[in-house]
C-alpha cells in the first residue's frame, strides 16, 4: 500500500504545472514552465530556452524564460512570462512572447491592459449548427458597476478572448447576453494583478450545462389531411401519433379526434432554430416535420403552431 502511495506521488510531481509548495525555488519553476511550453510545442526546432528574470509577490513567483537560437552567443529575448501559485506551486498564468512563433502566440496588448481568454464548453448542438451563430453573442466586462471592456472576439467554434481590460481595475465580472438567454454572469469575479505586465489570462472557461437557458412550452396541433375516395385520413379518429422536439429529445402521445389533437412539448429552448417530428404510431408511413423555426423568447404562454401528417 505504502508502495502505491509512493508512485502515485511520484507521478504526480510528473504532471507538467505542478511544483511541490515546500521545495519552490526560481530553478524548479523554470523547469515546471519549459516542460509545458515543450507539451504545447511552443519550443521550436534548435532554440535554446532557459531561466531568465525572477519576480517574488505575496503568494505569486513570477519568473522570466528566454530564449535564443543554437549556436547563437547572444543574451536571448524574452520567451514567456509564468507565474505560480506560492502556495500549491501550481502555474497560474503564461504569456507567450516569443514572436517568432507567429501561428501559436499569444496576442500582445499595450501596457496596461491584459484580455482574458476561455472556452464555451457544453453549447448546445442547436447552437453550433446555427450558421453565423456567435453574431448573436455580446460579452463584456464589468468592474464596481462600470463596463471596462466591450472588444471581444469569438473564434474557432467555442473560444472567446475578451481584450483591453485594464490592469487597474483589480478584478472583472465577465458578463453576457446571448439570444435564448437571460443575462449571464460568466465569471463573478476573475483577479487582476495591477503588478502583471500586458499579457493573456487563460483558462477562463465556461460551462452552458450550468446555465438556465430560456425555456417555453410549446402547443402544437396535429392536424390529418381530408378524406378523400382514393386516399386514407393522414391521421383518423382513434390514432395514436407522437410528438417529438427533435433538439431536445422530448415527445408526447396523442391522439386523434375528429382528424386533430393538440400536442404540448415543456421546456422547448427559445432563440434557435429547433425542429420538431410527428409520426402516426398506427399507420409509420404518415408523417409530419414542423421546422427549422424559432420559438421566440418573450411570451407568459406557449407558443402554438400547426403540424400536419402527410
Amino acid at each position: 500500500m505504502r508502495r502505491l502511495v509512493l508512485i502515485l506521488f511520484l507521478s504526480l510531481l510528473m504532471l507538467p504545472g505542478f511544483v511541490v509548495a515546500q521545495t519552490l525555488t526560481p530553478e524548479r519553476a523554470g523547469d515546471a514552465a519549459l516542460e509545458e511550453a515543450r507539451q504545447m510545442g511552443r519550443v521550436g526546432p534548435g532554440q535554446n530556452v532557459f531561466l531568465g528574470d525572477v519576480a517574488s509577490f505575496p503568494g505569486l513567483l513570477r519568473i522570466e524564460l528566454r530564449s535564443t537560437q543554437q549556436g547563437s552567443s547572444i543574451k536571448g529575448k524574452p520567451f514567456a512570462i509564468y507565474e505560480f501559485d506560492s502556495r500549491t506551486g501550481r502555474i497560474v498564468r503564461h504569456d507567450f512572447l516569443d514572436t517568432s512563433l507567429d501561428t501559436t502566440k499569444v496576442a500582445s496588448f499595450p501596457e496596461g491592459r491584459i484580455a482574458i481568454h476561455g472556452v464555451l464548453r457544453n453549447l448546445p448542438g442547436y447552437i453550433l449548427n446555427t450558421p453565423d451563430f456567435k453574431s448573436a453573442f455580446v460579452v463584456w466586462a464589468e468592474a464596481q458597476g462600470r463596463v471596462v471592456a466591450t472588444d471581444t472576439e469569438l473564434f474557432g467554434t467555442t473560444a472567446y478572448l475578451l481584450k483591453g481590460i485594464p490592469t487597474t481595475v483589480g478584478s472583472v465580472a465577465i458578463k453576457a447576453k446571448i439570444r435564448g438567454y437571460d443575462l449571464l454572469t460568466l465569471h463573478p469575479g476573475v483577479p487582476i494583478n495591477p503588478a502583471q505586465p500586458a499579457g493573456t489570462i487563460g483558462g477562463i472557461d465556461v460551462d452552458f450545462h450550468q446555465m438556465t437557458p430560456i425555456l417555453r412550452d410549446v402547443r402544437l396541433v396535429v392536424q390529418s389531411t381530408p378524406p378523400a375516395p382514393d386516399k386514407p385520413m393522414s391521421f383518423p379518429n382513434g390514432a395514436r401519433a407522437r410528438v417529438t422536439c427533435q433538439q431536445t429529445g422530448k415527445s408526447v402521445e396523442v391522439i386523434s379526434m375528429n382528424g386533430m389533437a393538440e400536442a404540448v412539448i415543456p421546456e422547448v429552448p427559445t432563440g434557435w432554430n429547433v425542429q420538431f417530428l410527428a409520426i402516426n404510431l398506427d399507420s409509420g408511413y404518415f408523417s409530419g416535420l414542423l421546422g427549422p423555426m424559432i420559438v421566440p423568447e418573450d411570451g407568459g404562454s406557449a407558443y402554438t403552431d400547426l403540424i400536419q401528417l402527410k
